[in-house]
């Protein structure tokens, strides 16, 4: 056991959790299993790696590289292009919504304002 009880009571606070014991024993044994592999990274050599602040530059991720031409999917995939065929349109999600206002949906609000 990595946490102790006041850890777990914390962490639970904080996500706003209330949990009966069973899942405080399933949440518990889940952070013990990932504060663990945390630690296994610690070990891993990285001599030579460069440090990096993102694993693609903001141009690969928008662009595709360097030519602006976005990589083929992987076999299997489809394409991410938008398909406005199969798209629902705005008039129809107006209609599906529970509330709509200037193009956005409305929804209940779900967090209050006390923090």
């Amino acid at each position: 056991m990595l946490l102790d009880d006041a850890a777990l009571d914390h962490l639970a606070d904080l996500a706003r959790l209330e949990l009966d014991d069973a899942e405080r024993g399933a949440l518990r044994a889940d952070l013990d299993r990932l504060v663990e592999y945390l630690a296994h990274l610690q070990n891993v050599d990285v001599t030579g790696v460069a440090p990096m602040s993102r694993p693609a530059t903001l141009d690969e991720v928008v662009h595709g590289g360097a030519e602006g031409v976005a990589p083929a999917p992987p076999p299997g995939l489809r394409s991410d292009a938008v398909d406005d065929e199969r798209g629902l349109s705005i008039e129809t999600l107006e209609a599906l919504a529970p509330g709509w206002n200037e193009g956005r949906f409305r929804v209940a609000r779900t967090v209050d304002d006390a923090g």
